[in-house]
């Protein structure tokens, strides 16, 4: 980004291993505290939430007051979303990596991506949310277990980043 735009850039990992979207949106006010400077913030969540046995309803199609909507997959994202935007940044997000974890895990995250379209329509998002899923499915030998990128594939996350900001 620093020799795409001309001036630095600095991205820093506030991911915590194992957390889901609702978790990350009880650490954003901390995160936000911590960086006052930031500008943006790059969402990636979903992995975590669509692992059973328990899996995170997606929430797709609903809006708030319906009766499955408070605690799903678009619910958590909306808020961290407003959270986002109630502190004058922007939010960018991202869509959620494919797994070697099987079908049914899968067509979830497939749910939890098109959720990621509504939002992105809804909250009009201007950065097209890079497709972790079609990456990774085509290119499954960068995962070095069913969910986790080997070097190469944390690469190409950082890659599909950078495409979808400087578009």
């Amino acid at each position: 980004m620093t020799t795409t735009r001309g001036y630095p850039h600095t991205v820093v990992n506030e991911g915590i291993g194992g957390i889901k979207s609702a978790g990350g949106l009880a650490n954003l006010p901390d995160v936000i505290n911590r960086y006052p400077g930031s500008d943006y913030y790059l969402i990636q969540y979903g992995t975590n939430d669509s692992l059973g046995p328990l899996p995170v309803p997606s929430g797709q199609g609903l809006n708030p007051g319906d009766a499955r909507y408070p605690g799903s997959f678009k619910d958590n994202m909306q808020r961290i979303i407003d959270t986002v935007l109630s502190a004058g940044k922007a939010p960018y997000v991202a869509k959620v990596p494919f797994t070697l974890s099987g079908t049914t895990r899968n067509n979830l995250i497939r749910q939890y991506n098109v959720v990621i379209d509504e939002l992105v329509l809804k909250n009009g998002i201007e950065v097209v949310p890079p497709d972790f899923f079609s990456y990774f499915e085509a290119n499954p030998s960068e995962l070095t277990d069913t969910v986790h990128p080997n070097g190469q594939g944390y690469q190409a996350m950082a890659n599909l980043w950078h495409n979808a900001l400087t578009q």
